[in-house]
């Protein structure tokens, strides 16, 4: 095992530093929002969004030839947030949409679809994304904007139910872990 590491450290330290300095192949978290989801967030009724198009050329400049995606569609669920009328239709919404953008880069873009873990509608949406050939790669949750509390047991049997459920769909999961600047609240240290 010494001997591994060690040819490694060596192999490394001797690399060109051109080869060092290259671009990833694959960036892992990028984000696209249609012009509804972006009005939402910056609160601009005429924000165009971010496309798929605009993704592409991003990722163009930078040398990096591919991303998944991870909908932001959580964020009409979000529990600091005033409800949305038709919530559950605004996150399907932004789901589809996400979809329809990264069909148009099929050898470029995957995508992973989103909602908050705790609402009623959570484990049909998940459903839904299972069956759908742009959304079926995977989830991404935000436990920080659904307001996921960790010490809350009733909060821990919904996540619960939403993993198992994508472990049947053999989807798998991105968390972003950070809790709510919003609501104040933290995850304590186990």
């Amino acid at each position: 095992m010494r001997f591994v590491l060690c040819t490694i450290l060596l192999l490394l330290s001797i690399l060109p530093a051109t080869q060092s300095a290259q671009a990833p192949v694959i960036d892992c978290h990028q984000h696209l929002l249609s012009p509804a989801g972006a009005a939402l967030v910056t609160g601009n009724p005429n924000s165009p969004g971010i496309t798929a198009r605009n993704l592409i050329e991003l990722l163009d400049s930078a040398g990096i030839q591919r991303a998944l995606v991870l909908s932001m569609a959580y964020t009409w669920g979000k529990a600091s947030r005033a409800p949305v009328a038709n919530e559950y239709e605004h996150v399907k919404a932004e789901n589809d949409w996400i979809a329809q953008q990264v069909a148009q880069y099929p050898d470029r873009l995957r995508a992973f679809c989103s909602f908050n873990p705790l609402k009623p509608y959570a484990l049909e949406e998940l459903a839904r994304c299972s069956k759908d050939p742009q959304l079926h790669y995977g989830l991404k949750l935000h436990f920080g904007n659904s307001d996921v509390d960790l010490d809350n047991p009733a909060d821990v049997a919904k996540v619960r139910k939403v993993f198992e459920a994508a472990n049947r769909y053999h989807m798998p999961i991105v968390v972003h872990l950070h809790t709510s600047i919003d609501n104040q609240t933290e995850i304590r240290r186990r």
